[in-house]
């Protein structure tokens, strides 16, 4: 039973997380992610093999990158988020669902990678 109350986006968004809580695995900062889709109340994450998979129930710090104007400092959303769901059977179709507590908007960083977008399979054959 689908009890979503807000309507879902199907974006593809490079995003970057971190613990807000300590970890028993840390995530570097390096790592990225590409959102799958997102609302106001939940966000759905690609889950690459390369970062440890969170457990259910631990809060994370999200930050999505957002599409940058030109002659403007690039952003990002931040959200703080929980863990509520996770899909997929091989680590390569690992999807994390979470629901999104408190969201503000910050400078993106600059310094970090950029994932191999290409190297991520597209949201139609993730699950099949």
């Amino acid at each position: 039973m689908d009890r979503r109350t807000k309507q879902r986006l199907d974006l593809q968004l490079v995003c970057r997380i971190g613990p807000s809580k300590v970890l028993s695995t840390p995530i570097s900062s390096a790592d990225v992610l590409v959102t799958q889709n997102f609302s106001r109340t939940g966000i759905l994450l690609r889950w690459l093999p390369t970062i440890p998979l969170p457990s259910i129930g631990v809060r994370l710090t999200v930050d999505v990158e957002l599409p940058s104007l030109p002659g403007r400092q690039p952003r990002a959303m931040r959200c703080t988020a929980e863990v509520v769901r996770i899909d997929g059977t091989s680590d390569r179709n690992r999807l994390v669902g979470m629901t999104i507590g408190k969201i503000r908007f910050v400078q993106a960083r600059e310094d970090a990678t950029r994932p191999d977008l290409e190297s991520i399979p597209p949201a139609t054959t993730l699950l099949n």
